[in-house]
């Protein structure tokens, strides 16, 4: 069992340590836009990216509600399930990874290898059978005398979307007094871009925010509240990529040195590029760098680059 005293003293060390203000930078004009870049990749914990600051959170609500147990959930690439698991070790609080999958051949991504060397349990579990497994392993570490914490509040992935969302309400004041007409990022569950438009709400911006999907297909656009969101990019959907998504990552890397990776910021980057080409964004746009150096790094050896 941990010392929760001396784990807290960690964690607020850590927290004041990692989370300070990440550079914007410049990047290119293209078309009729000027790209500047919001580099949260550069957040100096556990390979860096959006999740840092969603995952000290959730670290943040479990001291809170005096948990000593955490359970995390998110497919074998998820960067969250990473940067608990490292959290849950450097601070020797036990971590159990649920990763969901269907029956067939699994491969084991480069995140979940980084949460296995992390220390983590990891419990496979059939994505039809998601809620019953959760309530199970709640159940079963209550069972062994912990007070388990679930990321994602209770057993049906309800309770804690505000806790997610503070992190970039947070972060917004980063944002505030750039001279931005459009903020870009991906899309994912949606709890980094709903955290930007609360923080933009509360000061008074009216920037644009909007969301490039890399899964699913939800398309709005709200004129009046300065928020869209699109799934015109997503392809075949989650982890699916094609040419000329590789073709953008390369093209940033050799011109740049700033990695993205083909799951999340390379799609939403290249979905970017194209809304601009269409007419559809243009003047000052901020995209944000959420991070994901481990999936790139997975791609570029698979790819031989």
């Amino acid at each position: 069992m941990f010392d929760k005293d001396i784990a807290y003293k960690k964690f607020e060390k850590i927290r004041k340590e990692v989370l300070v203000p990440t550079p914007i930078e410049f990047l290119c004009k293209y078309h009729n836009a000027n790209i500047y870049i919001k580099r949260d990749d550069k957040l100096n914990y556990s390979y860096g990216g959006n999740k840092v600051r969603i995952c000290f959170e959730f670290m943040k609500d479990l001291f809170e509600k005096q948990k000593d147990y955490m359970i995390g959930y998110g497919s074998s690439s998820s960067n969250l399930n990473r940067v608990v698991a490292n959290l849950c070790k450097d601070l020797e609080i036990p971590c159990e990874i649920l990763i969901p999958t269907d029956d067939g051949v699994r491969i084991i991504r480069e995140n979940e290898r980084l949460c296995r060397e992390f220390g983590a349990k990891i419990r496979i579990i059939k994505k039809d059978e998601v809620k019953l497994l959760v309530e199970d392993t709640l159940n079963l570490a209550v069972k062994n005398g912990f007070n388990p914490y679930y990321v994602y509040g209770n057993s049906s992935g309800v309770g804690n979307e505000d806790i997610a969302k503070n992190a970039y309400q947070k972060a917004f004041s980063e944002i505030l007094n750039q001279d931005f007409d459009y903020i870009c990022l991906a899309r994912g569950t949606g709890m980094t871009m709903e955290g930007l438009i609360r923080g933009r709400d509360l000061k008074g911006s009216k920037v644009h925010i909007r969301g490039i999907l890399i899964a699913r297909d939800i398309d709005y656009f709200d004129n009046v509240n300065n928020i869209s969101v699109t799934s015109k990019y997503v392809g075949l959907g989650y982890g699916k990529f094609n040419r000329e998504i590789e073709k953008s990552i390369l093209e940033v890397r050799n011109k740049y040195n700033i990695f993205l990776d083909p799951t999340y910021t390379g799609k939403a980057f290249y979905g970017m590029l194209k809304d601009i080409e269409n007419g559809i964004l243009k003047g000052n746009i901020l995209f944000i760098h959420t991070g994901g150096y481990p999936i790139y790094e997975e791609w570029i050896r698979e790819k031989g680059l």
